[in-house]
């Protein structure tokens, strides 16, 4: 592949992921209108269920946005109360509530099976490749 070929296909290839992405996101959204949460508010969810409160930084990390943006979208959550903020020394650590505990176990099957839907049309063999792609991707893009 030359040089201008490599940089076409990549560029088609972003083309696609970001159209895929939006695609996505739309569809996750229209599936939660009746939750009260957005798709990024229920990924707040499911990082502080997976791996236990956490600091607005590390969320921010994780998120890949902004930690003005992070303390926004805690403080929406925060007011719906779905999680709550205690003091950890210098820092904040967000910890799911009761209520944002039982809305992740009431939401994560149903989005669980949302998305894989959006990837039926891949049969088991590419969506494997796909996932392994985008994780050859991903760990060279958190490494810079």
């Amino acid at each position: 592949m030359t040089p201008a070929e490599r940089t076409d296909t990549a560029m088609r290839a972003w083309t696609r992921l970001l159209e895929i992405i939006q695609q996505t996101n739309r569809s996750a959204e229209q599936d939660m209108t009746d939750t009260g949460i957005t798709p990024t508010q229920f990924l707040v969810l499911a990082a502080i269920d997976a791996d236990g409160p956490q600091r607005q930084t590390d969320l921010a990390k994780r998120l890949r946005v902004t930690e003005a943006n992070v303390s926004q979208i805690v403080s929406r959550m925060e007011a719906n109360g779905h999680v709550a903020r205690r003091a950890d020394g210098r820092a904040n650590l967000i910890d799911l509530t009761a209520a944002g505990q039982a809305l992740h176990e009431t939401l994560e099957p149903r989005h669980r099976t949302h998305i894989a839907r959006q990837f039926e049309p891949l049969d088991d063999d590419r969506l494997a490749a796909l996932a392994l792609l985008l994780d050859d991707l991903a760990t060279v893009h958190h490494q810079r």
